[in-house]
């Protein structure tokens, strides 16, 4: 139901009492993933949901990829796209969290708008790690990585108090 009030001008406006959506509320099933037809986050093609940070390419076990873009995708099959992921991650203890990435070139982690993993270069499989303390409830991730040659990999894990690298 609208309330009106008056402001200092004496007109008359309205407020609206909405109920607010958290934006991880919408993402409950993973990070929102942008693709991208250019390696510096420019030409959106798609958008969609990932459940999990683990695209192929040098990782045991792993499915192969299909013209070297993610699988399932609008990205033009070539060497040359790139992805942000952001959402919300949950930290149910406090304390020092590690996050990993594995990937085959640029990849730049941030938890909370702070830069915790940068490697945004070209270079071939690699893991690169970072440590943030961390309180207990949400924190905003944002991932983003690019793809210019050879294999592409992708792989975001992280670990904490209590719980192993997953």
């Amino acid at each position: 139901m609208a309330k009106r009030s008056r402001n200092s001008r004496r007109k008359i406006v309205h407020d609206f009492d909405f109920q607010r959506l958290e934006p991880r509320a919408l993402l409950a099933a993973g990070l929102l993933g942008e693709y991208f037809d250019q390696i510096d986050l420019t030409e959106l093609v798609q958008e969609r949901v990932d459940p999990v940070i683990e695209f192929p390419g040098g990782f045991a076990g792993s499915p192969p990829d299909i013209g070297n873009r993610p699988s399932g995708t609008n990205v033009a099959p070539d060497d040359n796209w790139s992805i942000r992921w952001t959402g919300s991650v949950l930290i149910d203890t406090p304390g020092d969290w590690t996050f990993h990435t594995d990937s085959n070139d640029g990849v730049q982690l941030s938890i909370n708008n702070s830069l915790v993993i940068d490697a945004w270069d070209q270079h071939p499989l690699q893991r690169d790690s970072g440590t943030v303390n961390l309180d207990a409830g949400w924190h905003a991730i944002q991932l983003d990585y690019f793809q210019q040659a050879g294999t592409a990999a992708i792989r975001l894990l992280y670990e904490g108090p209590g719980q192993a690298e997953t």
